[in-house]
């Protein structure tokens, strides 16, 4: 009896052993989760998003259209769009006083027309030495805009939640 109460105790011991390193690996794993309130002013020619951004990463994200938004196409009510985006954590790096980022980049599809919905995966292209991890991660992008107001100054507000995943 004492026998195996032994072996029992041994092999409980031996799963925990096994089993803790990968439960915390896999929770250091999950995705990291933020919020942004966007919001764009359309007499801008190159069509900049900007807001604060909360959460797991916290600071101002700016999205700019690729080449101007030249390469945006249009299909319906669908815009297919590539943008540049960076996160300004806030502080300065120590070595050389340069602004705290994390940037990337982001293919999407945005209905401008009825759902005003949004969507867009992407990668972390660069970051500061704080951030280096992030490099080569994939991002996701899932957001809703305020239809667009034409009649008087125009402008757009929207907001997305933004995931950022490993590579």
């Amino acid at each position: 009896m004492r026998k195996v109460l032994i072996i029992t105790l041994a092999l409980l011991l031996l799963v925990l052993a096994l089993a803790g390193p990968a439960a915390a690996q896999s929770k250091s794993n999950a995705p990291l989760r933020c919020h942004t309130d966007l919001s764009v002013a359309l007499a801008n020619p190159i069509g900049d998003w900007f807001g604060p951004i909360t959460g797991a990463i916290n600071g101002d994200i700016a999205y700019i259209e690729r080449d101007g938004g030249t390469l945006s196409r249009y299909t319906g009510q669908t815009q297919h769009f590539i943008e540049d985006w960076t996160i300004y954590v806030g502080g300065y790096d120590a070595d050389d006083l340069s602004p705290v980022t994390i940037s990337g980049y982001q293919v999407g599809v945005y209905n401008f027309v009825s759902t005003f919905r949004f969507q867009a995966n992407g990668r972390v292209t660069a970051a500061s030495p704080q951030f280096q991890g992030l490099v080569g991660h994939k991002t996701k992008a899932i957001g809703l805009t305020s239809a667009l107001n034409e009649a008087g100054p125009i402008f757009i507000t929207g907001y997305a939640d933004i995931f950022i995943a490993g590579p």
